[in-house]
């Protein structure tokens, strides 16, 4: 379990420990609100995440 993020949740994700697998909500949600699909909002995550990580 990540440790960044030790405040109690609201929302789908009270109760949760902060967990990596909650980022497949967050991507769902971004996804919504770009109305793209989620696979294609999942691939510019990563890829954004990559680029990110190279420095």
């Amino acid at each position: 379990m990540e440790t960044d993020g030790p405040w109690p949740f609201e929302g789908p994700f009270q109760g949760m420990g902060t967990h990596p697998q909650m980022v497949r909500r967050v991507v769902e949600e971004i996804a919504g609100i770009k109305s793209l699909s989620v696979d294609e909002t999942a691939k510019a995550v990563t890829r954004n995440t990559a680029e990110f990580y190279r420095l």
